[in-house]
């Protein structure tokens, strides 16, 4: 398994003990901190092993990741986290550069986070006809709090829609959605999907559009001024547009977003299981569970 090939032996070792027993379905996260415990965040637990991390090791499982080509993964570094095969997020922490009020790069990192990644097909498929039907298409926003899988849903929408021949953009500004390793999605997007990675979304939406035409553009938490104004330019294109952000409540949308989109889904958790309230622009339409 790639994900475990990044560690040095030892620790290795300890991680895979650490999780006997244990589903890997269920691991979210593997945390590595210099001088302490090693930290396993699963789906409805934390386990903290006995193995102290050392700084060697923080910084070895960083270069086995890379491939020993921190170069090659500068872009992502000083944003703070590296994509690696199979659609791995690692975040990274340690002594940021800035030259100019500009940052460069992180150095000295001592704390690393692999967010593991998992993809669930067909968590859409209660959603998907109220998004799109053979003759429309619904400009669609995802809303909900940290956490709760606004990017999972996005990403299971545009594999369904793209694998029924809607050519579909994606700007994947952080690289949750597609989980790009050297341009190539490590996720299922679907047949028909092009993707942008680590670009920003005011500058990806419009660069799509005149290079790919897509019938939908994507972007996941929109929030800025220059994120609005692209997503309403994509619409005076003729695209469709899906999009993320967070909150909880309808009241927190402002009206320039209401004004773009015409179907808003609310992801919220009740007794461990996500709930799915979907509303158009008057009344809520229904509530579905997982």
């Amino acid at each position: 398994m790639v994900l475990f090939s990044i560690f040095p032996i030892r620790l290795k070792e300890t991680i895979i003990k650490m999780i006997e027993g244990i589903s890997y379905d269920e691991i979210e996260e593997i945390r590595l901190r210099a001088h302490k415990p090693v930290v396993i965040k699963c789906r409805d637990k934390h386990i903290v092993g006995e193995h102290i991390a050392t700084y060697e090791e923080v910084n070895d499982t960083i270069g086995l990741a890379v491939e020993h080509s921190v170069y090659a993964h500068s872009d992502e570094i000083k944003n703070g986290y590296i994509t690696i095969e199979g659609g791995h997020r690692i975040g990274v922490c340690g002594q940021v550069v800035c030259e100019n009020g500009v940052l460069r790069t992180v150095k000295y990192i001592s704390s690393v986070n692999i967010r593991v990644a998992h993809q669930i097909k067909g968590c859409s498929d209660k959603i998907i006809n109220y998004i799109y039907n053979s003759k429309i298409i619904r400009n669609t926003l995802i809303i909900s709090s940290p956490g709760f899988g606004k990017t999972t849903l996005l990403r299971d929408i545009v594999r369904q829609l793209s694998d029924k021949g809607i050519d579909i953009g994606v700007v994947d500004e952080r690289g949750e959605i597609a989980a790009g390793y050297f341009g190539i999605a490590q996720n299922d997007v679907g047949r028909c999907t092009d993707v942008l990675s680590f670009c920003p979304k005011s500058i990806g939406m419009t660069m799509l559009i005149r290079s790919m035409a897509p019938k939908i553009v994507v972007a996941d938490e929109i929030g800025s001024s220059k994120d609005i104004k692209a997503l309403v330019n994509a619409g005076v294109s003729g695209c469709k547009v899906f999009a993320t952000m967070h909150g909880n409540v309808v009241n927190e949308i402002n009206e320039d977003i209401k004004a773009i989109f015409e179907l808003f889904i609310f992801i919220y958790k009740k007794e461990g299981k996500r709930l799915y309230e979907v509303y158009d622009t008057e009344k809520r339409l229904g509530v579905l569970y997982e």
